[in-house]
């Protein structure tokens, strides 16, 4: 350990020295790999991370109209229900980075394609994220689609699972609604949730004349029960039949 104080010190000296310093302040930041890069970036309203995510989009190919339809239904989700979930600003911007990438995989194999979205996204050099950040978009991207397995969130702290497990409901919920990849077909909706309970209602009109995304809101409702959470579709009121 003092070997390390002792060539730190000389590399300090050195640096003061060849910058003609004259002192230092102490810093809250570590200067890890693209840490400066990333400081820089922020402070000038330019995320880095934006570029990373543009840039991968394209690499991959990616449907641009269909991932902004995704991210607004998302983000519209979210904004909903962030305030009684606990939800960050930061959760919002990874969620939606997640709307922008979690068709990648399509460019591999149209079959299980959110697992290599996935895989994609959790294996690859995306600058200006951290681990913990890629490693939550990578559970994001994998898991908006199918069934949720009970240990998706495991790779993270357990302080991150609750904010992925809303967010990935977004996601799920916006890839849904976005279905017919065709701006017309996406509803206006009501969402609310507190705990482990979300509601959604649409207008009775656009349930009856989309039986088949009311079946998969449906199902999603089944699936969540696996993540301990329980989402109510409010399916259409039964019309009034009066005699004459």
């Amino acid at each position: 350990m003092q070997f390390l104080q002792v060539g730190g010190l000389v590399m300090l000296l050195a640096c003061f020295k060849a910058l003609r310093l004259e002192n230092m302040k102490v810093s809250p930041y570590a200067l890890r790999e693209g840490v400066l890069h990333d400081l820089l970036g922020r402070l000038e309203q330019r995320d880095p991370r934006d570029k990373t995510v543009t840039a991968f989009m394209a690499r991959y190919s990616v449907d641009q109209e269909q991932v902004n339809r995704v991210r607004r239904v998302a983000l519209k989700a979210c904004d909903k229900i962030a305030d009684g979930m606990f939800l960050r600003p930061i959760h919002r911007e990874l969620l939606a980075w997640a709307a922008d990438l979690h068709e990648t995989g399509l460019s591999v194999s149209h079959s299980q394609y959110q697992a290599h979205s996935g895989y994609l996204v959790e294996n690859s050099d995306m600058a200006g994220f951290s681990r913990q950040e890629q490693q939550f978009l990578a559970a994001l991207v994998r898991q908006h689609r199918r069934g949720v397995p009970r240990d998706f969130a495991n790779q993270l702290p357990a302080r991150m699972h609750e904010p992925l497990r809303m967010t990935l409901f977004c996601l799920r919920f916006a890839c849904i609604l976005c279905r017919t990849r065709d701006d017309s077909s996406i509803p206006s909706f009501k969402l609310s949730g507190t705990n482990n309970m979300l509601t959604v209602n649409f207008a009775d009109d656009w349930k009856v004349n989309h039986p088949l995304t009311m079946t998969d809101l449906e199902q999603e409702s089944k699936d969540l029960r696996a993540i301990k959470l329980q989402f109510r579709v409010i399916r259409p009121e039964p019309e009034d039949h009066h005699e004459t």
